[in-house]
């Protein structure tokens, strides 16, 4: 038998508050919603043989670092 995964669906929120990210880690809030919603769009556009899959949220919190400026403008940090 062999197990046909789909590909991964990536979905950027792009910036969010501090206090956002504090309500999802909570279980509430408007990245949960959003989380859900994208779930349910998935869910909604799979093909029939593709019903019963089980659905994984992954979320992944990116912070930029910040590079120290040399005054150059070139951002570079050196």
């Amino acid at each position: 038998m062999t197990r046909r995964c789909l590909p991964p669906v990536v979905v950027d929120l792009g910036r969010v508050r501090e206090a956002d990210i504090a309500a999802f880690q909570a279980g509430h809030g408007p990245l949960v919603a959003e989380v859900e919603r994208a779930r349910r769009l998935l869910l909604s556009g799979l093909a029939p043989t593709a019903s019963g899959k089980i659905i994984v949220p992954i979320v992944v919190r990116y912070r930029q670092s910040r590079t120290v400026s040399d005054g150059s403008g070139s951002g570079s940090g050196r």
